[in-house]
């Protein structure tokens, strides 16, 4: 149900988390959550209100534990196995994780999580757990991809001594958009990678604290304003108000994607790998036609990004799933370094380019 193009989610919540208090505001959704610390006052809840979208449930509940709700939940009200699932452990526990798996429960989260992460995941999950359940997808594809031994150790080593370079840089990056600009010298975003894992992207800030305001102002001057998603419209965007005047340097340069290396030295990227996309465009590429590109590494660049560089404009949506597509079927091959190697050479051009992106 949308209500002022705010989508309505419904998710319960077994336990006792402060982190999740209802109703939450993320991107076009309205989150309304029920957390209750009794698993059996569940039942009565999907009586008056039907099925959730999603269900959280800390490890260790009144009178009972996360497993056995489970077990509860599944042969009372989602035999099929269709709505999201995910347990809240208070520590990092390997045997939570096996059992998990073992009883094909979505995701286990060790705490402190926020709730958008949460709900990030519980909206992939949504798109595709039908198709796992149709067939059109394989149940094991999310996990499919493993980044090999040695492409791992090439990104740790490449990504902390490029940080171990640039960091007088970044230090000096940062204190000037301090002094611009109140806020963070950092931002997150939300990103969907490999397995449809959804994980927080750092950029260096590049914009004012009220850029929605500012994005007002010039709402009129979108190129593409009547052919997307929102979110694909704020990039194009010429003389984007949002931006500072450092913000304006860095993002047109590629600065600002400079503290991404900390996402590839986290496991979140690789160096090369295909775009890690936002949440709405990872719901639209959920089908069966573009499911392979989540089965590659999410990288800092590739095939999407070089050819990107020499005609972004030309450079179709449909062309960029095809190459990311491609690009993951040459990462499940035997570890292509001397293909990576050349995407990295040939994105210099791309990381001194003199336009917007």
């Amino acid at each position: 149900m949308e209500t002022n193009n705010q989508v309505k989610l419904k998710i319960i919540h077994i336990g006792a988390d402060p982190e999740f208090n209802s109703p939450i505001k993320f991107e076009n959704y309205t989150v309304e959550i029920n957390t209750t610390d009794n698993p059996f006052s569940v039942a009565q809840w999907v009586t008056a209100n039907g099925l959730p979208d999603g269900v959280i449930c800390e490890k260790n509940i009144s009178g009972d534990d996360a497993f056995n709700f489970f077990n509860f939940w599944i042969e009372q009200f989602d035999k099929g196995k269709k709505i999201p699932f995910l347990i809240l452990d208070d520590e990092k526990n390997q045997e939570t994780v096996e059992k998990a798996l073992q009883l094909k429960i979505d995701d286990v989260y060790t705490k402190p999580v926020s709730a958008e992460t949460i709900i990030s995941r519980i909206l992939i999950l949504k798109k595709i757990k039908p198709l796992i359940h149709n067939g059109s997808i394989s149940q094991s594809s999310p996990q499919f991809y493993h980044t090999p031994f040695f492409k791992r150790t090439f990104d740790l080593l490449f990504a902390l001594l490029g940080l171990l370079l640039i960091s007088p840089l970044l230090l000096l990056i940062g204190i000037a958009i301090k002094i611009e600009s109140r806020g963070k010298v950092y931002s997150i975003s939300k990103r969907v990678g490999t397995g449809y894992w959804v994980f927080d992207l750092y950029h260096l800030r590049s914009r004012y604290s009220n850029p929605d305001k500012r994005f007002q102002e010039l709402s009129h001057l979108n190129k593409y304003l009547k052919e997307a998603h929102p979110a694909y419209s704020e990039k194009d965007v010429e003389n984007d108000p949002r931006l500072t005047k450092v913000g304006y340097i860095i993002h047109k340069t590629g600065i600002d994607k400079w503290l991404q290396l900390i996402n590839v030295i986290k496991g979140d990227l690789s160096l090369v790998g295909n775009r890690p996309i936002l949440l709405f465009e990872a719901e639209m590429l959920t089908v069966s036609d573009w499911n392979d590109r989540f089965q590659g590494p999410a990288g800092l660049t590739g095939l999407w990004k070089i050819k990107s560089h020499r005609s972004y404009k030309s450079l179709l949506s449909e062309d960029r799933k095809r190459l990311d597509n491609k690009y993951a079927d040459i990462a499940k091959r035997k570890y292509p370094f001397w293909k990576d190697l050349l995407i990295i050479v040939r994105t210099i051009p791309a990381i001194i380019q003199k336009k917007n992106v």
